[in-house]
């Protein structure tokens, strides 16, 4: 028998019951019912939900096994599918609100992220009390503490009815309080308004809470703004015109053209306001005619391809991996060859040509540079020249300045990279020079390149040696459209997958679309379970727009972790 006496925590004891009588559980009701005194212990003592309540212990107790804090392991734990993974951090977003955790990741594009656990939550649990938390939590004496103060009061502010005058007299008066601290200085020596002052500080706690992409869009809602406010904000946002840019404490991150969005992030003055310390990701800039993805932004998504197709891939994914690649350079310059990889996608549209150019830079820890044709022909003689002439010499710049060798993609190539022409005027003229220039920087071409085209036939025919591989995609057949529902709806049926494919010819993007509609209808509707009928109806509601009697074209779909056909 011990001589130490080591009085009882039921709130560790909770937490350690809950997790391992609910592992391998899939969280069914039966399961759930067994645990319901401990649960009811842990919502009492966390003021939660019985579903948040058993999430919360989940990550605590991973964190006492020294185990991965994450949503990827409680979906291991629990035996979910991947799909539950929006669910859960929909469930401990209250805890985030909280400041009790903090994803690693933005949750929307990074939906298995690993939480850390705050200090003072994880002693107040260790503790079995409160008080020291709150205590400690009275006031802020740097800008992060700050920033946790302004999250209590905004979510204090969006569960009441006060409005939006009062709140930001409250936060200034928050900041007067905490004048010395140095994002209190900074927003009186920017001289922003009080609500200025509050959007500003809106988009800090987003980066806080551990966003890596600011949303404005949310910053607005959240503060109730009426429609019309909301308008004329967007409308400064899209123009560079509001406040935030003019000031320099946001910037564009990147163009996302494959889901034309806009990303902003906070600008280094803003991280250095909020920690002097703070350095920000050095980011190589990517000019005028570039826009750039890093590999670790890109989401991962799985795509499926016939077996053909999936050889070239892989073979393609090996080519390019760093070791590889650096290994094939020095064998091609001591054959005297120059060292560079070209590659063609071609074929029907929608069939994966970008995204496999996205998930070979994100496989091979790569930067994207993705070329804007728009941007880079002009109505100005000898520009359009110039253009692709820089368009080059910045890749090299950038190639020259990066660990590892970025990949240039020109996305829809047929737009610039088309046919000579018999020469009738100035424009012909234009035109084969362009293409002369392109043909020249192709042959001397030295890093990745990657063109996309729906026109191959619309290229010179000069541009062909110029591509060391040529991928042509095609619409897949029927068992390659059934990886994709498996993916999507791993626990349902195959037989019954395999009868909702046969009649329902989607592509990837439609079926994920069902997906999320399942999903939100599991949420919302008590009892909710998928059938065949129902996955027919929405089929029919995603393909309604087309003409009728117009055949839906099969094409290649996508989620995570991509696997032969």
């Amino acid at each position: 028998m011990s001589r130490f006496l080591f009085p009882a925590n039921p709130i560790l004891e909770s937490v350690k019951f809950v997790f391992h009588e609910l592992k391998k559980s899939e969280l069914q009701d039966g399961a759930l019912d067994h645990c319901l005194e401990k649960t009811t212990k842990l919502m009492d003592f966390f003021n939660c939900s019985e579903q948040q309540a058993v999430l919360i212990a989940s990550l605590l107790q991973l964190h006492f096994d020294d185990e991965e804090v994450s949503v990827g392991e409680l979906l291991t734990h629990f035996d979910l599918p991947m799909i539950a993974a929006g669910t859960l951090n929909e469930y401990l977003d209250l805890f985030v609100q909280r400041d009790w955790i903090r994803p690693e990741k933005d949750v929307r594009f990074h939906p298995d992220t690993r939480y850390i656990l705050s200090a003072g939550m994880l002693r107040c649990v260790t503790l079995g009390d409160w008080s020291t938390l709150s205590k400690k939590e009275e006031k802020a004496e740097n800008g992060p503490q700050l920033l946790n103060l302004f999250g209590k009061k905004l979510n204090a502010f969006k569960k009441g009815k006060t409005e939006f005058d009062s709140f930001s007299s409250e936060i200034e008066s928050l900041l007067i309080t905490h004048k010395k601290i140095s994002l209190s200085k900074f927003i009186r020596q920017e001289k922003l308004g009080k609500e200025e002052a509050c959007l500003f500080l809106h988009l800090c706690w987003q980066h806080y809470q551990g966003r890596s992409s600011v949303d404005v869009d949310r910053t607005i809602v959240d503060f109730r703004f009426d429609a019309e406010k909301r308008y004329y904000i967007r409308q400064a946002i899209a123009c560079q015109t509001f406040f935030l840019f003019k000031k320099e404490l946001i910037e564009i991150t990147e163009e996302d053209l494959f889901f034309a969005s806009t990303s902003h992030e906070l600008t280094e003055k803003s991280l250095k306001a909020i920690d002097p310390s703070a350095v920000k990701e050095i980011k190589q800039k990517s000019g005028t005619f570039l826009s750039t993805r890093q590999p670790d932004k890109i989401y991962p998504k799985e795509l499926y391809y016939d077996s053909k197709l999936n050889e070239l891939i892989d073979t393609l994914k090996e080519t390019i991996l760093p070791e590889r690649f650096q290994e094939m350079s020095s064998r091609m310059k001591a054959r005297g060859l120059k060292a560079g990889i070209t590659i063609l996608f071609f074929g029907e549209p929608g069939t994966g040509k970008t995204e496999t150019a996205l998930q070979l830079a994100r496989h091979s820890g790569r930067t994207l540079l993705m070329a804007d044709a728009s941007k880079i022909r002009s109505k100005w003689v000898g520009e359009t020249e110039k253009n692709i002439r820089e368009l080059f010499e910045q890749y090299k710049s950038m190639k020259s300045k990066s660990k590892h060798c970025p990949i240039l993609l020109f996305n829809e190539a047929d737009a610039v990279l088309g046919k000579r022409r018999a020469v009738a005027d100035r424009g012909d003229q234009m035109e084969n020079s362009l293409q002369n220039i392109l043909l020249e920087e192709l042959e001397e071409f030295e890093g990745i390149f990657i063109a996309t085209t729906n026109l191959e036939k619309h290229l010179d025919e000069a541009f062909d040696r110029r591509f060391l591989y040529k991928l042509k995609f095609e619409n897949p057949g029927h068992a390659t459209r059934l990886s994709i529902w498996k993916n999507k709806f791993p626990e349902l049926d195959e037989s019954l997958l395999l009868s909702v494919c046969k009649s329902c010819h989607l592509t990837g993007a439609q079926v994920e679309n069902i997906q999320k509609k399942a999903t939100l209808d599991a949420l919302l509707k008590p009892g909710f379970r998928i059938t065949e009928s129902y996955l027919i109806k929405l089929a029919t509601e995603e393909t309604s727009f087309r003409e009728k009697g117009s055949q839906v074209k099969n094409v290649i779909g996508f989620g995570r972790n991509r696997k032969s056909s």
